[in-house]
């Protein structure tokens, strides 16, 4: 059995190369239908304590086992020039969960469609543009209830930090208490808005918060 770092280091395209490895499924997409050139397939991001991959996966049978926060052995898997692949070939098996260092978490590869920026560069982009961020809760306000437009709404603000900056995040209704201090989240489509001068993020009705950690 090999970790991320060793496999990322090994020749690609190699059919004689088909190690093992013991990681724990940090991030996962929807299923890809088949096209006329293409078989169906879905991405994963999967880790270790030494590092994370990017992993397609051509056998969707998979699907029930490759769980979000689940620890997995992968057997036979393929090395690919920036990823691994695992094919019908390739043995999924359940194991006991271990914890990624916060670090590779931080740094982890990132699904197809859904980078995220640091977020310096999200708050010096334009107002009501639509955003992705990933860092580490740095505090949490009490959250609040407001009438807005004959809606009683709940409503909160948290901070967020990576290696670039902090940024306040406007949480909405079905966010509101979801994180403590010290969680790595990542949030998806959120908007970037001027309060009172200052740039800040708001969730939206399409906005993703996930707790990475």
């Amino acid at each position: 059995m090999l970790t991320l770092q060793e496999i990322k280091s090994l020749p690609p395209d190699s059919s004689k190369v088909c190690p093992t490895a013991k990681v724990v499924v940090l991030d996962i997409s929807e299923i890809e239908p088949a096209t006329p050139r293409c078989k169906a397939k879905f991405f994963v991001i999967v880790a270790d304590q030494t590092a994370s991959i990017s992993c397609t996966v051509y056998d969707i049978s998979q699907r029930q086992k490759l769980i979000k926060n689940m620890a997995v052995v992968l057997v036979n898997i393929l090395i690919k020039q920036s990823y691994i692949a695992v094919t019908e070939r390739t043995e999924v098996g359940m194991c006991k969960s271990f914890d990624i260092p916060e670090e590779v978490r931080q740094n982890a590869a990132k699904l197809p469609g859904d980078q995220a920026m640091n977020i310096e560069m999200a708050k010096h982009s334009p107002v009501k543009t639509l955003t992705n961020i990933k860092g580490k809760v740095v505090n949490v306000y009490p959250s609040v209830t407001k009438d807005i437009n004959d809606d009683t709404l709940q409503l909160q603000d948290i901070v967020i930090k990576d290696q670039s900056g902090s940024v306040t995040l406007a949480l909405g209704d079905k966010h509101v208490n979801k994180f403590e201090k010290g969680q790595i989240i990542k949030v998806t489509k959120c908007r970037v808005k001027l309060f009172n001068g200052d740039k800040k993020l708001s969730t939206t009705r399409s906005t993703n918060c996930d707790i990475l950690g």
